[in-house]
């Protein structure tokens, strides 16, 4: 792109004032994880005139010396972009660190509201530079960096958590994903908790983080702005059920997905949570191994260092009854995601969620959930005790394949399971879907393959859209 960005940095061209969202993408798109990219706008939406292919140099020190030429180029370019206001970055770190390097212009142009990072790969990284900790003004911050995966000792993100709490008091949306692959320790939360600003967080996603449940309660119930919350397994940890909302708490919230026993304690009070629409990331499991449940715990560990590693440690679980109540207590729960990957059980699970949840309408089965090649029917009657079903999402459960044999495969399974279940409208994996059309009275349905996103409206989008019949 050194091209377009000559032409963006030229003093006598006035489309730099005109862009306002500006995505760096990798050199190869597929160099991201697939999980990630299903996520990403990816698609590259350059003229054809600054479409540029350039082969990867051959030599180490001459490719370093071709990206530090195209960063500066773009940074140039930047300084003219006045009324950019959201940046995405999805690839590797930039070369330039320090003083005026790219974060630095991005800052210092002052309109810069949105911020989306990948920071990835062995460094220098993004997160840790002075630059990048100098920002101000965000409304939104997206960051997955590692790093941090290599820091020999306890994870320290004072200084990250430091700049949002200092210079980011409008702060409406924050995702941060820690990427800790073989760090035994995760980073504490409680400094951004013990935060009383914030007064339109919208948003808030953390991964890689811990906290305690004396922090986590009052942030909770001073943040009434919060529609959707996703926190990690050790947010918190073993002191789960010292968790407690007042009446009246998180009064927005829509989405939450945690772990079973933040689940159990968040819903405890049928006074907190009452707008509360889907619930992600939940099991019940009957029997719970804490040693390997709050493997990352160190509270645990702190009772339990005298310990036997060799006893056995599995127990009755201390939050199942508790949280299942607290379903029911929230009949605004019409959308529940398992994360069951035990597949012996699997239905059992679901008959007890039907007993307390008969009102859900969306139901997600963990990626580990078996296909029902051999029990399909045992699978339907479980299912009927949902009446209310329309959405049905199971990995492998229809290949979405455009040969015969998969299609005929997918008319098959998609009829008998439209019929056991007639009010299923959508049946689906996380990236595909097939939305019923048309139900015949005779039986026959017509449907119609889309991708997750799109309008599950029993309505056709284009009059090419291809429909199928089963």
């Amino acid at each position: 792109m050194p091209a377009l960005w000559t032409r963006l940095a030229h003093p006598d061209d006035d489309h730099a004032g005109l862009i306002r969202s500006l995505t760096i993408l990798p050199h190869d798109p597929w160099d991201i994880d697939s999980v990630l990219r299903d996520g990403l706008p990816v698609e590259e939406r350059l003229p054809k005139e600054y479409q540029e292919y350039t082969p990867l140099e051959k030599v180490r020190s001459a490719e370093i010396d071709r990206v530090m030429e195209w960063e500066e180029q773009l940074n140039v370019a930047l300084k003219r972009m006045k009324n950019l206001r959201q940046f995405r970055w999805f690839c590797s770190a930039p070369t330039v660190e320090g003083e005026g390097d790219l974060w630095s212009t991005l800052n210092t142009l002052g309109t810069i509201r949105d911020l989306h990072i990948f920071d990835l790969g062995l460094g220098p990284h993004i997160a840790t530079s002075s630059s990048f900790l100098s920002f101000r003004g965000l409304s939104s911050l997206d960051l997955r960096t590692e790093a941090y995966e290599r820091d020999n000792e306890t994870l320290d993100v004072t200084a990250l958590l430091g700049m949002l709490i200092s210079n980011c008091p409008d702060l409406e949306r924050l995702r941060l994903h820690l990427v800790l692959y073989t760090h035994i320790d995760t980073a504490s939360a409680d400094m951004l908790l013990g935060h009383e600003g914030w007064p339109n967080l919208r948003f808030l996603h953390l991964e890689g983080f811990n906290c305690t449940s004396s922090a986590l309660s009052p942030f909770l119930a001073r943040h009434a702005s919060l529609e959707d919350i996703c926190l990690p397994l050790m947010m918190p940890g073993l002191k789960w059920a010292e968790v407690a909302l007042p009446d009246g708490a998180l009064p927005n919230l829509h989405k939450l997905e945690c772990r079973s026993h933040t689940g159990a304690a968040m819903l405890k009070n049928p006074a907190a949570l009452m707008q509360l629409r889907s619930l992600r990331g939940i099991d019940l499991y009957d029997e719970v191994d804490l040693r390997t449940y709050f493997s990352w715990d160190d509270e645990w560990w702190e009772e339990h260092e005298d310990d036997d590693p060799d006893d056995e440690t599995a127990v009755v679980s201390p939050w199942k009854e508790q949280l299942l109540e607290g379903i029911r207590n929230h009949p605004s729960i019409t959308s529940v995601w398992l994360e069951t990957e035990d597949t012996d059980i699997t239905k059992s699970h679901l008959l007890e969620l039907a007993a307390v949840a008969p009102q859900i309408t969306q139901l997600a089965l963990h990626n580990t959930s078996p296909v029902p090649y051999t029990d399909e029917k045992e699978w339907l009657d479980t299912l009927t005790h949902f009446p209310h079903l329309r959405h049905l999402i199971w990995l492998r459960l229809l290949l979405f394949g455009d040969s015969d044999s998969e299609l005929d495969q997918d008319r098959g399974r998609l009829r008998r399971f439209v019929d056991g279940c007639p009010t299923l409208q959508v049946i689906g994996d996380p990236w595909h879907m097939a939305v019923i059309i048309e139900r015949g009275e005779s039986g026959e349905i017509k449907w119609v393959k889309r991708s997750t996103g799109d309008t599950t409206e029993p309505v056709l989008l284009h009059s090419d859209e291809t429909m199928y019949t089963a």
